[in-house]
């Protein structure tokens, strides 16, 4: 039996559902106690992966340069306030120049050399770096920010509890998180792009709540 890789509960709900993709078989499961169903094996693939996979190896070559309704949201949420946000898996930095136009203070990081690349060229944005959340709040302890935000990043890493230690490491008391990441009870048109080594992880409000 395994455990559950989020909360370590034991024994999780198997379905009888799996994935076969580059060799690797799947099986979906949910754990009983923190909600969340998970694909296992749950190994994140690597930026070398992502490089290469039809569905992301062209965003740097037509990239979407516009903050998406979820990014405007949260600013216009949190308005007036500004301060200083890290946008984690920033890619090419369309939500950090729509946050710095509000007056925000803007840092970013992503897996993605190119992406980076492409923020700070575009952009003029300088506080973009190569770098994954973890390894960051290591290296940065005495940065600390106003808002922290991952849109569509939770359901592609593999080292939750790391994760969220790491985003509350470099958050200042009090302040404030955002998110994005798909609905586990989307549309079955999308059930096709929300399967491993991409997303891992499969969440709606009850597992997300009961995580954090």
């Amino acid at each position: 039996p395994i455990e559950c890789p989020l909360c370590g509960a034991q024994t999780p709900f198997r379905y009888p559902r799996t994935h076969t993709e580059g060799g690797v078989t799947y099986t979906r499961y949910r754990c009983h106690a923190c909600l969340v169903e998970f694909w296992w094996p749950l190994r994140h693939p690597g930026p070398e992966w992502y490089s290469h996979d039809p569905r992301y190896a062209g965003r740097n070559a037509d990239p979407i340069w516009e903050a998406n309704w979820n990014q405007k949201k949260i600013i216009s949420y949190l308005a007036p306030a500004q301060g200083r946000v890290l946008d984690v898996g920033c890619g090419i930095g369309n939500f950090l120049a729509f946050a710095a136009r509000a007056g925000w203070k803007c840092s970013g990081i992503d897996f993605d050399a190119a992406a980076i690349e492409s923020g700070k060229t575009r952009f003029g944005l300088p506080h973009l770096e190569v770098n994954d959340i973890v390894t960051y709040a290591r290296a940065y302890r005495g940065e600390k920010f106003d808002l922290v935000t991952f849109f569509d990043v939770l359901e592609h890493v593999d080292n939750h509890t790391e994760f969220i230690a790491a985003v509350r490491g470099v958050l200042k008391p009090g302040r404030y998180v955002a998110m994005s990441m798909p609905y586990r009870e989307h549309a079955e048109w999308l059930a096709p792009l929300d399967l491993p080594p991409r997303h891992l992880t499969c969440w709606d409000r009850a597992s997300l709540e009961h995580f954090l």
